[in-house]
């Protein structure tokens, strides 16, 4: 079942004018009009749900801890934070690409090296962020 589909199904399960309900049909609404310009992925519905999270984040910095308006976006970023996969950690990574060490130590460079990972994770299907491949590919070279 794709990200959209998922999200239409948590859409019809939540109580009705819940915030819930209100938030999920904000970001399908984000994501169908993307869908109206171009051909859309589970990763691009990834992005746009991390890229709201990071939105309330910097909203959340600009306001006072007392602040009654910090409630709803801390709400929200659980909710939506529950949409995304489990990325692995580092040292997941580290663990994964283990048998691999030697071809990543030997690229050309970091570029190259964390391609080859992602590549590599990619292929197992791995829940993955590229800043955190980047860093396990570093460590690895180092």
């Amino acid at each position: 079942m794709s990200f959209v589909e998922n999200l239409r199904e948590r859409i019809k399960a939540a109580p009705f004018q819940s915030e819930e309900k209100t938030t999920l049909r904000n970001l399908l609404g984000e994501i169908q009009q993307l869908e109206a310009k171009s051909k859309i992925t589970d990763e691009i519905c990834l992005g746009l749900v991390k890229k709201a999270i990071a939105a309330n984040v910097e909203t959340l910095g600009y306001l006072a801890e007392s602040d009654l308006r910090r409630k709803p976006l801390l709400e929200e970023n659980t909710l939506l934070g529950n949409l995304l996969p489990s990325y692995l950690t580092e040292a997941q990574i580290v663990e994964r690409l283990q048998s691999h060490v030697e071809a990543i130590r030997a690229a050309k460079g970091e570029g190259p090296a964390t391609g080859m990972a992602m590549k590599i994770l990619k292929t197992e299907n791995a829940a993955i962020e590229g800043e955190t491949v980047r860093k396990a590919v570093l460590s690895l070279r180092a």
